[in-house]
């Protein structure tokens, strides 16, 4: 049981050590993909396209939280009707002065400067379940994607002396958008908004080959330590 343990215990980490963010050299260092189990995002239309998104996650040992105003999928005007699922992805970085992005990892506070070696971004995309053909709310499903190289004391230069972590974050989730009639285009819709929550991501398939493969190990050892306690005149009977 004890082995079993062990081997269950490392499986999670053999296949995080699989998604390491990068090629490590001198003043970089990588990190590992990290998985949003929690947490809430939101999008906004202030009048305009583009709109704003903030979002704020964690997951296991880690912390996210960002804003940004370059969404231009919230306050563009579409045309009804508009078939489910028919939306294109928004993605903002460190050229996006509006962004401002926080990552803590295990304790440790990660920073990073615009427009220097550190940096930041994030793309997500969003898409309704069914054909919007009218005012309302309607429900929609999610993806996101962020990553950020920066130092816990930011200098903005990647040096051996003040290396950087690049780190990469994904989640995904369901919610609601909000849809109003565009008020200067007849026929026309406008996204005002939507509301989503982040859900745990389910097993990968690595994990749960690296668990069973533990589990045949651990049942093997067991059954030739048990034939080696019988009789040699016994084992034939149940071997």
């Amino acid at each position: 049981m004890t082995r079993l343990i062990a081997l269950l215990l490392l499986a999670p980490v053999l296949a995080s050590a699989q998604g390491l963010t990068c090629t490590p050299f001198p003043g970089q260092k990588c990190g590992v993909l990290l998985s949003i189990t929690t947490g809430t995002m939101s999008l906004t239309n202030k009048g305009g396209d583009p709109g704003g998104a903030a979002w704020s996650a964690s997951g296991p040992g880690f912390t996210t939280e960002g804003v940004s105003a370059g969404i231009s999928n919230v306050g563009f005007s579409y045309f009804f009707p508009y078939s489910a699922g028919g939306w294109g992805s928004d993605s903002f970085d460190n050229s996006d002065s509006s962004l401002t992005m926080g990552l803590t990892v295990n304790g440790v506070s990660y920073g990073y400067f615009p427009q220097s070696q550190t940096s930041a971004g994030a793309e997500f995309t969003f898409e309704s379940s069914g054909a919007i053909t009218h005012p309302g709310t309607y429900p929609a499903s999610f993806g996101f994607s962020s990553g950020l190289n920066g130092q816990p004391v930011v200098t903005g230069n990647c040096y051996p002396s003040t290396p950087c972590t690049k780190w990469a974050v994904n989640g995904s989730g369901t919610g609601v958008i909000y849809v109003s009639d565009d008020p200067g285009v007849p026929g026309y819709f406008v996204v005002t908004g939507g509301s989503f929550t982040f859900r745990a991501p389910e097993p990968s398939t690595t994990s749960l080959l690296l668990v069973g493969v533990a589990g045949l190990v651990v049942l093997g050892r067991r059954r030739r330590f048990g034939a080696t306690l019988l009789p040699a005149s016994q084992r034939s009977r149940h071997f």
